[in-house]
């Protein structure tokens, strides 16, 4: 009753960071059955840096477009692949990632064809953390790939060229020449990718399952079902401030001036 007659009070904060407030101990750690919270939060974290790796097909698609007729239309073919699902509801594609990625799915019939796997032994790809990733992936994918291409554009060939030409390897050419020119491009597509991320989820709401769900979730349960409004706001509260201080971090080390998306 004291700690919830105050107007200002700590324990919802507690508890959204796996703990308990007490007017004698202050704060006090749950018992490690009921820490949820914070694992779902590295989750989170994790899994909204996991959609960051457009590097190969946006230089590809840069690359083959500056050859020849052949190459250019391959490019533009190439592009319409990566916006091709944008003309898709999301969540007509998440429902679709159920019916191939499930146990009588489309995968891992293929894998028991090719004999990587048998038929009592199929591979589990949905409802765990594996079919979050996949699905994420697959959707957050072209907001990463589209700032990349619209950089890489613009590097001309003769760089890497002219680097060869001065003893590098592809290797060293590669890392110190053309990755140092992307990083406007991977930074601004990265954000981007983080941003959308972070608050996602009705995909992993139904690919996700019990292992795959994400803090978001968690606060739409309390929003929806528990009510535990409370509860709600303090996980979003904790979650802003996180990405404020990624932010924070990210224009430090890369500076939000040096972002470009076109």
């Amino acid at each position: 009753m004291k700690l919830t007659s105050q107007d200002l009070t700590p324990a919802f904060y507690a508890a959204a960071l796996d703990g308990r407030y007490t007017v004698d101990k202050g704060f006090v750690r749950q018992n490690e059955n009921r820490q949820i919270y914070v694992t779902l939060f590295w989750r989170t974290v994790m899994i909204s840096v996991s959609g960051d790796g457009a590097l190969p097909p946006s230089w590809l698609s840069s690359r083959i477009s500056a050859c020849n007729f052949t190459a250019y239309v391959s490019s533009n073919l190439l592009m319409i692949m990566v916006l091709l699902p944008f003309w898709t509801s999301l969540l007509v594609r998440t429902t679709a990632w159920i019916a191939i990625l499930q146990s009588q799915g489309v995968i891992n019939d293929l894998l028991v064809l090719v004999g990587v796997t048998t038929d009592d032994a199929r591979f589990s790809l949905i409802y765990n953390m594996t079919g979050t990733i996949i699905a994420m992936t697959h959707i957050l994918l072209p907001f990463m790939i589209l700032p990349l291409y619209s950089v890489m554009k613009t590097i001309p060939p003769s760089y890497m060229r002219a680097a060869r030409s001065l003893g590098a390897t592809p290797t060293m050419a590669f890392l110190k020449i053309y990755m140092p020119q992307t990083i406007p491009g991977v930074g601004a597509g990265g954000l981007l990718v983080f941003i959308l991320a972070i608050g996602y989820y009705i995909t992993p709401a139904l690919v996700g399952g019990q292992d795959g769900s994400l803090i978001s979730n968690m606060i739409a349960y309390h929003m929806q079902k528990s009510l535990n409004w409370s509860l709600a706001a303090a996980l979003g509260g904790i979650l802003l401030a996180g990405v404020l201080l990624l932010y924070w971090a990210y224009d430090r080390v890369i500076g939000i001036d040096n972002m470009k998306l076109g």
